[in-house]
C-alpha cells in the first residue's frame, strides 16, 4: 500500500544555507553550508567564532552575527527559505548588497551579497532534495536512520526541485533518466553521512564529482561511470527539434509522458497527441526532419486522423522508435537519431543541423519543467525495450514506396547502446 510506495520512491529535503566566497580571489568559489533545522546564530570573526578568519586584519575579533530562523515545511516536503538577518558588531563595518552596516541589523535573503571586512560572500538558500530510487535494504535503513537528524521531509514523487538522486546500484529507471536529463547528480545513500558531517563542521558540502559517491551499476547493467557524469550539454541536446508522441486515447500513457518530459528537459519540444487528433505539420521555414514522429508502442491502435498523420511521417522517413530518445540522452549524442533517420529518410531530405531552431509547438503540460514530473510507469521499474511498428488502425495501413537509404551522417560517433 502507501508504505510500500514510500519505500520504493521518496523525496527527502535537507534545509540549509550556503555561503559562497566571492573575495578574496584566492578563496573564490569556496562554499560553507549552514544548517537551518533550528533557530541558530552563526558568529563570524577573527577568533573564537563559528566562522573564523584569523589572518585577516580587516575582520574584527567578533565581527558579525548571521541569524536564521528554522526552516518550515512546504508542500511537497521542500522547505522555503526562513527569515534571516545580519548584525554588525565590528570596528570596520559590514555591508549587505553594498549598503553599509555599523552596529546595525538588516534582513538578508537568498542571493544577497554580504561583506565582512574586505571579504565578500553570497548567501543562497539551497535545500537538498534527495529522491530515493530502488534502494536496497541497507540503503533504506541508513536513509531512514539519518532522516531525523538532518530535518528530512518526505513525499513520494519526483519533482523539478530534486537536487540529488540516491540509488544503491544504478539501473535504467525513469527516475535515473530524469536525473540525467535535468543534470541532477546520482549518489549513494551514504552521501548523506558526508553531508551531515559538513553541516556539523560548517564545512563545504560533499563534492558529487568524481567516483567517491557514485553508485556502482547493478549486475548486468550496461551503465558505465561516464554515463553518470553531470553533462551540461544535455540541456540543449534536442534543441531545434520537435518530437510528436502518440498516446493511447483511453489510457494514461505514462512512458510516453516520461519520454516527452526528457525531450523538454533536453531543450526540445514535445507534442503529445491523445485520441484521434492530427499531428502538427512542418511550418514554413522549418527544416525537413525537424519534426520527428515517435512510433506508438506495441498494441496501440490510432484513430483514422492520427493514423493518417503518422502514415505521412512514415512515408517521409521521419519516424523513430521511442528508445532512440533514451539512447541519445544516455550517450549525450545524436548519433543514434541521425543513423535511424539515415536508414529511412528519402535521399532528397537533408537532415537538419542540431543548431537549427524550430518554432515551438503548443505543449501538453508545457515547459519549464513542471513542479511534479511524471513518475515511473510502475514505481521504479526499468524501462522496457523497443517500440515496434504496429497496425495503425483497422481502416488504414502505411502505404507508399519503400524509403530510400540515405548516406549515414558522419558528424557523430557510432550510436551507443540504449537503456535496457
Amino acid at each position: 500500500g502507501a508504505a510500500a510506495a514510500r519505500t520504493r520512491s521518496e523525496t527527502r529535503s535537507v534545509p540549509m544555507w550556503i555561503l559562497t566566497f566571492l573575495k578574496p580571489k584566492s578563496e573564490e568559489g569556496r562554499e560553507v553550508c549552514l544548517p537551518a533545522t533550528s533557530v541558530r546564530t552563526f558568529t563570524i570573526g577573527r577568533k573564537g567564532t563559528d566562522l573564523m578568519f584569523p589572518q585577516d586584519p580587516t575582520v574584527s575579533r567578533e565581527h558579525a552575527k548571521l541569524f536564521t530562523e528554522a526552516a518550515a515545511s512546504a508542500v511537497g516536503g521542500v522547505p522555503s527559505a526562513p527569515e534571516a538577518s545580519l548584525t554588525d558588531a565590528s570596528t570596520y563595518g559590514s555591508a549587505v548588497n553594498g549598503a553599509k552596516l555599523h552596529t546595525q541589523t538588516k534582513a538578508v535573503h537568498s542571493g544577497d551579497v554580504l561583506r565582512i571586512g574586505e571579504r565578500q560572500f553570497r548567501l543562497d538558500w539551497r535545500p537538498v532534495c534527495l529522491c530515493c530510487s530502488r534502494l536496497d535494504t541497507d540503503g533504506k535503513a541508513f536513509v531512514n536512520g539519518i532522516a531525523t537528524k538532518l530535518g528530512v521531509h518526505v513525499t513520494d514523487t519526483w519533482s523539478s526541485q530534486v537536487t540529488h538522486l540516491a540509488m544503491s546500484r544504478t539501473s535504467f529507471t525513469p527516475k535515473l533518466l530524469s536525473a540525467l536529463a535535468y543534470r541532477v547528480p546520482v549518489v549513494v545513500p551514504h552521501w548523506l553521512k558526508a553531508l551531515e558531517s559538513a553541516l556539523h563542521k560548517l564545512g563545504a558540502p560533499p563534492d558529487v564529482r568524481g567516483g567517491t559517491f557514485v553508485p556502482h551499476p547493478a549486475d548486468s547493467s550496461p551503465i558505465v561511470p561516464a554515463t553518470m557524469e553531470i553533462k551540461l550539454e544535455r540541456a540543449a541536446l534536442f534543441a531545434g527539434r520537435t518530437f510528436v508522441f502518440y498516446a493511447p486515447p483511453d489510457a494514461v500513457a505514462q512512458q510516453v509522458e516520461t519520454s516527452a518530459l526528457l525531450v523538454r528537459a533536453c531543450g526540445g519540444s514535445a507534442h503529445v497527441i491523445r485520441g484521434d487528433r492530427e499531428a502538427p505539420a512542418v511550418q514554413p521555414g522549418e527544416a525537413v526532419g525537424s519534426v520527428l514522429h515517435v512510433r506508438p508502442a506495441s498494441g496501440v491502435a490510432l484513430g483514422p486522423t492520427a493514423a493518417a498523420s503518422f502514415e505521412r511521417a512514415e512515408g517521409a522517413g521521419l519516424c523513430i522508435p521511442e528508445e532512440i530518445v533514451r539512447t541519445c540522452l544516455v550517450s549525450t549524442s545524436l548519433a543514434a537519431l541521425l543513423n535511424e533517420l539515415a536508414k529511412s529518410a528519402p535521399a532528397a531530405h537533408a537532415l537538419p543541423s542540431p543548431s537549427q531552431r524550430v518554432a515551438e509547438l503548443p505543449l501538453e503540460g508545457g515547459m519549464p519543467p513542471p513542479t511534479s514530473a511524471p513518475s515511473a510507469p510502475s514505481a521504479d521499474a526499468p524501462l522496457g525495450g523497443s517500440a515496434r511498428k504496429q497496425p495503425l488502425s483497422s481502416a488504414a495501413q502505411p502505404s507508399g514506396p519503400p524509403a530510400k537509404r540515405a548516406r549515414a551522417q558522419q558528424a557523430d560517433a557510432s550510436p551507443a547502446a540504449g537503456p535496457a
